[in-house]
């Protein structure tokens, strides 16, 4: 209901208010913040951890609703945040690489029915007993593993059937039996 003297309702006469003292309403609002900021900051942690779970289904239901605006949103944070993400996504990658190579294999021994098991710690063990060298060019290159005696000819997932080899040097054995790729390469008889 609009006020007699002005004609504005009480809604429309605080907007104009706060828009016409903008600059003080904000020197305040800092002023109060900067002298409770340990106060203000734990208070809206607690409300926040309080209400997670409110706001994770809050999410969840909007994603639901309408997944092409959320898409939509997140490519474009993507796009602003580009250079950071891919800065992140390197460093994991570079903090992960034994685990993720050790889960590769892990996958490719658990699709050809393997036994044994085979951990980073035991790729990283092998590498370090090769003094970080390909095992057959004996160059410091980045290594993969090779399974001595392939998956798909009944070799073990363990850490005695493997041997780190470089990419190239994996590629020219592929799945041959080690005897038979000695001899292609001129080192048995």
């Amino acid at each position: 209901m609009p006020y007699p003297s002005s004609g504005l309702t009480k809604a429309e006469r605080d907007k104009a208010f706060r828009q016409r003292h903008a600059e003080k309403i904000s020197a305040k609002k800092k002023e109060k913040y900067a002298a409770n900021r340990e106060a203000i900051s734990a208070k809206r942690r607690a409300e926040y951890a309080a209400d997670i779970e409110a706001r994770r289904a809050l999410q969840r239901v909007r994603a639901l609703i309408d997944p092409e605006t959320r898409r939509a949103k997140r490519r474009a944070w993507y796009q602003r945040n580009a250079e950071k993400m891919r800065a992140y996504s390197a460093a994991q990658k570079r903090k992960h690489a034994e685990s993720t190579r050790a889960i590769n294999q892990r996958r490719r021994a658990l699709k050809a029915a393997a036994p044994g098991t085979l951990t980073a710690d035991d790729i990283a063990a092998v590498s370090a007993a090769q003094g970080h060298r390909c095992a057959w060019c004996s160059l410091k290159r980045k290594l993969t593993v090779d399974h001595i005696t392939p998956l798909f000819r009944g070799g073990h997932h363990t850490k005695s059937n493997i041997q780190m080899l470089c990419r190239s040097c994996n590629s020219k054995k592929g799945h041959a039996d080690p005897i038979a790729f000695a001899q292609r390469e001129g080192l048995l008889l």
